[in-house]
């Protein structure tokens, strides 16, 4: 065999290894999307919201800067799932995290999909104000997409309660007291009526 055409033959051999890294590669990066996606919203899952909520404590508490967090719960999602059905009840949950997901404008600020009908919002370097004009926007986003309720007793359309929580990050602190605030100050939306944004009273 000629040398000229041993040569020919690896190059080929190398550049079909190189083109099956490639597709390897890309098929990794598609698997690792998949796996932080949450299958029904489309938006980031609980796992990955933990990471990122990890991250972005380190980072205020690095940065001295505050990070917010916003804790949303659809309305009466058993009843609308009761009434409506499950099929759309997923379609309900989509449109939802669209709703939420389209009132983030900066590269940082992240949504996920917290479990059930719970969704979470991580807004870095953030102050109280900032965060309480946010959850607002996403409130008034959800209420406009215009879903019927035919089981809500605040709405005669889909709507969603909204908890907020900001605290200047110190390496005394962790980011789980953050979520359990957002979480409380959730449940004081609840109680005070729903479709409607309470804020933690530690807040600022």
């Amino acid at each position: 065999m000629m040398i000229e055409e041993r040569t020919g033959q690896l190059n080929t051999a190398n550049l079909r290894l190189n083109q099956i890294n490639a597709q390897l590669q890309e098929a990794n990066t598609k698997l690792k999307h998949l796996a932080r996606m949450d299958g029904v919203t489309q938006i980031a899952n609980h796992r990955f919201f933990l990471e990122i909520l990890e991250r972005e404590w380190r980072l205020a508490v690095r940065e001295s800067l505050p990070l917010a967090l916003l804790f949303a719960d659809i309305d009466f999602f058993k009843d609308y799932n009761d009434h409506h059905g499950h099929q759309m009840g997923d379609r309900c949950l989509r449109l939802v995290a669209g709703a939420i997901q389209s009132s983030l404008k900066r590269p940082r600020d992240f949504a996920a999909r917290y479990g059930g009908e719970e969704f979470v919002v991580i807004l870095p370097g953030t102050a109280l104000a900032g965060a309480q004009t946010t959850a607002e926007k996403m409130r008034l986003a959800v209420e406009s997409l215009r879903l019927p309720h035919g089981a809500s007793a605040v709405s005669s359309w889909v709507t969603i309660s909204l908890g907020v929580a900001v605290m200047s990050a110190d390496p005394g602190g962790s980011a789980m007291s953050l979520l359990k605030a957002a979480d409380q100050a959730l449940y004081a939306a609840k109680r005070g009526g729903r479709n409607t944004v309470a804020v933690d009273p530690q807040a600022g």
